[in-house]
């Protein structure tokens, strides 16, 4: 429900979101196997696609190639399963970028949407999370 829409289609109860209209899967760690297998994620984003990122990367086990060293983390991250050919990526976004005063920040570690988007060959399967502010 919104200020100008006022019918609702859930509502949360015990902590989880219960759509009115349809019917969630459980997600589970066979079900996320399942969905991502031979798949490459790629979050494009501020801090709460980093944050999707690091939710998503403890539901799916893998190996973190490029770990994150800090809380205020303005870099890739990279995590891979082999098994099941699955890579989940983040790239901060570049512009516009609001980081910390006391950051210095390298150009070449934030990357324009765009360039990501033309970046991913044309066959495969993939799935894309862009969020800025």
């Amino acid at each position: 429900m919104t200020f100008e829409e006022r019918n609702s289609d859930g509502f949360f109860y015990k902590g989880k979101w219960r759509p009115l209209n349809c019917e969630l899967p459980n997600v589970d760690l066979e079900f996320l196997l399942k969905c991502l297998s031979n798949t490459m994620m790629i979050l494009v984003g501020d801090s709460n696609g980093r944050a999707q990122y690091t939710n998503i990367i403890k539901m799916v086990p893998c190996v973190e190639k490029i770990k994150m060293t800090s809380v205020a983390w303005h870099a890739p991250l990279r995590c891979e399963n082999n098994t099941f050919n699955i890579s989940i990526q983040f790239y901060p976004h570049k512009l516009p970028f609001y980081g910390s005063k006391e950051e210095s920040l390298k150009n070449e570690v934030l990357y324009s949407e765009v360039t990501i988007l033309d970046s991913i060959p044309n066959v495969g399967k993939y799935i894309v999370y862009i969020h800025n502010f």
